[in-house]
């Protein structure tokens, strides 16, 4: 994994907390977080887009200051003492091929479009991606995000062109798209 770097290429920006329940209500993290392999060679990079499966990247949710880890909740539920995770969706994801919609090249991205967080406040993803090949790991964080509750929540973010143009591409995401329908 020589010569790589991950590049954060869309932030998530805002959230609405999901709640606590069992089966939670999913308000995702918007936008998305994009995470996209650089490569030091074209060499480097034509080789590992055949091996794109080989790279996985992990989230670890942590507090904006990055001193605590905020992926478990200790919750006390009627008088007993219950671990909760702290985030829901897909929290480790294999690498995709996709072509970036400006240059039209193929490049590995890691898309999660479906992350929700339980509890308002202000969080960062650390997010770990490792070669299965070579065991090394590079690690990028990015910056902080609000998530908000029900009653200070601003609003939906519109999908951003990326994310439009990975969905187009086969990423599974989460919510709507506008659809443009051809009026009669």
């Amino acid at each position: 994994m020589y010569g790589i770097e991950p590049k954060i290429v869309q932030q998530p920006v805002r959230g609405r907390m999901c709640g606590t329940k069992t089966i939670p209500d999913k308000r995702r993290i918007e936008p998305s977080l994009i995470i996209q392999l650089e490569f030091s060679n074209n060499t480097e990079e034509s080789e590992a887009l055949l091996a794109s499966d080989r790279y996985l990247c992990h989230l670890t949710l942590v507090s904006s200051e990055l001193n605590i880890s905020k992926m478990f909740a200790k919750l006390d539920v009627a008088g007993e003492t219950v671990i909760q995770n702290t985030t829901i969706g897909t929290e480790m994801i294999c690498g995709s091929v996709l072509k970036d919609p400006v240059n039209l090249e193929k490049h590995i991205y890691f898309v999660f479009p479906n992350l929700s967080v339980r509890y308002a406040g202000v969080y960062r993803f650390c997010c770990s991606i490792v070669s299965l090949d070579s065991g090394t790991c590079r690690q990028v964080t990015t910056d902080p995000f609000q998530v908000h509750s029900s009653e200070t929540y601003p609003g939906s973010i519109e999908r951003t062109a990326l994310e439009i143009s990975f969905h187009k591409q086969g990423v599974l995401m989460s919510g709507r798209f506008k659809s443009k329908r051809k009026s009669k």
